[in-house]
């Protein structure tokens, strides 16, 4: 039998879903007061146009069905760490329609303990509010879009989590709103792909930790507009290892990428930045095609901005070049590349120091 809620009314109902299933037609059923006999005999919980699933209970490997209208939320009490990661989360969430999430507090998405989570959008939207994280951990993203208005959405490719890794689609679309966040995490040790995250819409911000790849294997333009920042690790752009002789290009000149503490790679063919602001002491890294196959690689930079106190560092490898239009702000330039070309255009009054320079 499947258990189905509406209003304040419990009815039992037969379906041909595998298992039970828990409707939730109207009103609000919060999942901590679901009769225990309920709770230990459904796999899952289908949630109907305008009716809201609230999570106020620990609900490992549950698996919602979202229709068209309905919301999922959570009011009560934080249901992940500050990292979006507890093993107590949603393993599945499907859209049947263009749903949505509140997050007063935090919770999300796991595969923890599963196999795999999964996210599956079905190229619906889901729209998230609520000031607090929704996370979605080691889980399959379809295509679809995930329309970020308020507060923050974590994807985290993380390890040591019992099973799987974040897989996202080249279908998925993103918006970001004025106050919002998409943090992209990794630490599973090799460089992630993440370019699909880059065409982003909106002008909230990108905050990226762990190692995190724009361009992956094929290069492009990405047109996100807004602030990338760089807390951990390195941004990767262009491509991410291998045969460098392929003179990847890849273009993100409207972006504005803060270094808060990681670090920029280059890697490819000429490829174009907007703004770059040095906000902790960075390293530039400048890998470009072996000098083999007689290409030269060059990374434009149309303004770096070097806070107070702080240090930009140049260093190339094989061919890599570098040149940066305007270079401002009050902190240092530092050039360690040897045999390599770092052209400066513009020099604004008031710079720090440029130190070994050729």
């Amino acid at each position: 039998a499947d258990f189905t809620r509406e209003g304040n009314t419990f009815t039992y109902s037969t379906g041909e879903q595998t298992g039970t299933v828990y409707h939730v037609v109207s009103g609000t059923v919060n999942m901590g007061d679901v009769s225990s006999s309920v709770k230990d005999t459904h796999t899952g919980y289908n949630v109907y146009s305008g009716a809201t699933l609230e999570v106020n209970a620990a609900n490992s490997g549950q698996i919602i069905t979202l229709q068209d209208g309905a919301t999922l939320s959570n009011v009560t009490a934080d249901r992940c760490n500050e990292t979006g990661y507890n093993e107590q989360q949603i393993k599945e969430i499907y859209l049947t329609g263009d749903a949505n999430v509140v997050a007063s507090r935090r919770f999300g998405i796991t595969a923890g303990g599963h196999a795999q989570a999964k996210l599956d959008l079905a190229g619906h939207t889901i729209t998230k509010t609520g000031t607090a994280l929704f996370s979605v951990t080691n889980a399959d993203i379809t295509a679809g879009t995930i329309d970020i208005q308020a507060g923050e959405v974590r994807l985290n490719n993380k390890s040591n989590t019992n099973g799987g890794n974040l897989v996202i689609s080249d279908g998925l679309k993103v918006n970001i709103g004025d106050s919002a966040k998409l943090t992209i995490f990794n630490d599973m040790g090799s460089t992630y792909d993440a370019g699909v995250l880059f065409n982003a819409t909106g002008s909230g911000a990108i905050e990226t930790m762990g190692n995190i790849n724009i361009g992956g294997n094929t290069g492009g333009t990405y047109s996100y507009a807004g602030d990338i920042n760089v807390k951990s690790g390195k941004l990767h752009i262009g491509q991410i290892s291998g045969d460098y002789n392929n003179q990847l290009s890849v273009s993100m000149s409207d972006a504005t990428i803060n270094l808060d503490g990681g670090n920029l790679y280059y890697y490819g063919g000429v490829s174009n930045l907007g703004t770059v602001n040095v906000k902790q002491n960075a390293n530039v890294e400048l890998f470009a095609t072996n000098n083999n196959d007689g290409g030269v690689g060059c990374l434009n930079i149309a303004t770096l901005n070097v806070l107070a106190e702080k240090t930009a560092t140049v260093n190339g490898r094989w061919d890599a070049n570098m040149a940066i239009d305007t270079l401002t702000g009050e902190g240092a330039l530092n050039i360690t590349t040897s045999n390599k070309n770092v052209t400066i255009n513009t020099v604004e009054a008031g710079f720090g120091s440029i130190t070994n320079a050729s």
